[in-house]
């Protein structure tokens, strides 16, 4: 009988021998070897982890033919060093933002803390009934009015947000606000919202905020961070040695919460 020609190998043309060498598990990686080294320009930048924790990609030797010499051709090395550092630049410049650190220097420099001996600043507020929601509890959101309302009685106090709107040469800015929920406040009642200072930064101000019930049991408290700020040069400002003198004053003659 005649001899059975050989199945034609899927890399191989009548003008080439087949790659010696060359097992069918390798096909799939071979096939996308060339795709995946010439497009790796694109692709490395959208890898959800940095190409410098990559492990080592050890790739077989490449066959003979020309599929070969398509992969030795390939300019492997060069391509992935470029990406790789591209990519690292582009995190970096992601994740660190010079001006905006410089900002945070700028505010938070020289701070220095305060005494908290006790509470500048007591308001006495009338809880509404359109203060609460649906859980017949005052709303969170309430909460940050009133802490709003204790921060502002206590900066003008220092001269500043005498006029209260964007015509002010001496405002401030609120850069954080929290608020922990320690006990429903209901209507009808009275609460009593404390302020102080807390630490003073060359144009920032740290306050901490306490909430009681009219049957003085602590419902919240809470934290900010005040930046001092020209609403009309549209600027931050720093904090003068007058305003400075006045807030250690406050804070050293300021009253315990009441009992």
């Amino acid at each position: 009988p005649l001899p059975v020609p050989a199945p034609l190998h899927p890399l191989s043309s009548p003008l080439l021998p087949s790659p010696p060498l060359l097992s069918l598990p390798l096909l799939p990686s071979l096939s996308l070897a060339p795709i995946l080294f010439l497009s790796s320009p694109f692709l490395v930048p959208l890898l959800p982890f940095p190409p410098a924790s990559l492990p080592p990609f050890d790739m077989p030797a490449p066959p003979s033919g020309l599929f070969g010499a398509i992969l030795r051709a390939s300019p492997r090395p060069s391509i992935l060093k470029f990406t790789a550092s591209a990519s690292r630049a582009y995190t970096m410049k992601r994740s660190w933002r010079p001006s905006s650190l410089a900002r945070q220097n700028r505010c938070f420099a020289s701070s220095a803390e305060l005494p908290k001996k006790g509470w500048p600043v007591q308001l006495k507020a009338s809880v509404q009934w359109g203060d609460q929601d649906a859980y017949h509890h005052v709303n969170n959101t309430q909460f940050l009015r009133w802490w709003e309302s204790a921060h502002i009685e206590y900066l003008r106090k220092l001269g500043v947000m005498m006029k209260g709107n964007a015509t002010d040469p001496k405002g401030a800015i609120i850069a954080k606000s929290e608020c922990n929920f320690l006990r429903p406040v209901t209507y009808p009642d009275v609460v009593t919202v404390c302020c102080r200072a807390s630490r003073m930064g060359n144009s920032s101000l740290s306050v901490e905020y306490l909430l009681l019930n009219d049957k003085m049991e602590e419902c919240a408290t809470g934290a900010a961070v005040l930046v001092m700020y020209d609403y009309i040069n549209d600027t931050t400002y720093r904090m003068d040695d007058e305003m400075r003198k006045t807030i250690t004053e406050l804070e050293n003659a300021a009253n315990p919460p009441p009992q």
